[in-house]
C-alpha cells in the first residue's frame, strides 16, 4: 500500500476511556473447547468492526491474478504514543469482491517502558508477530489490514498504567499516531510465494 496514502494518522481517543476495541472472529487453538465459544473464534465478517473510529484499515488494490501466502507474517508499526504502556494489534483480512472482509491471521504486541525506545522524532518501532498463514488472495480480491490499540476480548484491555491486569484500579489512555512515510516506514511482510 502505496506511503502516499497516509502519513500519519491519529487513533482518536475519548474522556473517560471508551469500551475496549473489540475483535470479530480470531484465531486460537482449540475452538472447540468451551471457553473459546464467546470469542466465536475463526474467521469472520469484520465490516462491522472496521467502521470503529479507533480502528484504522488500509486497503490495497483488487489483485490482477491468485496470490498465495504461506509461512510467518510479521509486522513494523512505527508510532508515536503519549503513555509508556499501549497495545498494537494488527490484523490481515481477505477483502472479497462482495465486500466481505474476512480475518486471516492477526497479533498484539503489549508494549511496556524500556521497549521500543522512541528515535529523534518521538517515533517507536513496534515489532509484532502474527500466526503463521497458509491462504491464497483470490483474484479480484483485495488485503486489508486493521491496527488499532487494542483486541478484546482477544486480549485483555490494557489499562495503561503498568498495574497487574486483575486488580488494576486506573484506566490510562494513550493517544497513538501510527506513521507510514518514507522517514518513518510501517509494515506488514506476508510470506508470498512465486
Amino acid at each position: 500500500m502505496p506511503a502516499e496514502e497516509v502519513v500519519t494518522t491519529a487513533l482518536p481517543t475519548v474522556e473517560p476511556p471508551p469500551p475496549p476495541v473489540k475483535t470479530a472472529g480470531t484465531l486460537t487453538v482449540g475452538t472447540s473447547y468451551p471457553y473459546y465459544q464467546p470469542f466465536k473464534a475463526g474467521p469472520k465478517d469484520n465490516r462491522v468492526v472496521e467502521r470503529r473510529p479507533d480502528i484504522l484499515v488500509y486497503s490495497g488494490e483488487e489483485l490482477a491474478e491468485d496470490l498465495e501466502a504461506i509461512g510467518p507474517v510479521t509486522a513494523t508499526i512505527r508510532v508515536r504514543t503519549s503513555g509508556e504502556h499501549f497495545d498494537v494489534h494488527v490484523r490481515l483480512c481477505d477483502v472479497h469482491p462482495d465486500g466481505r472482509s474476512v480475518n486471516l491471521t492477526d497479533g498484539i504486541r503489549r508494549v511496556c517502558p524500556g521497549e521500543a525506545p522512541p528515535d529523534s522524532d518521538g517515533v517507536r518501532a513496534v515489532e509484532i508477530e502474527l500466526w503463521p498463514i497458509g491462504h491464497v488472495f483470490k483474484r479480484g480480491h483485495r488485503l486489508r489490514v486493521h491496527m488499532a490499540g487494542g483486541a478484546h476480548p482477544r486480549s485483555a484491555r490494557n489499562p495503561g498504567t503498568g498495574e497487574p491486569l486483575g486488580s488494576a484500579m486506573t484506566m490510562r489512555v494513550a493517544q497513538q499516531s501510527i506513521h507510514h512515510d518514507p522517514r518513518h516506514p510501517s509494515a506488514i511482510v506476508l510470506p508470498v510465494r512465486p
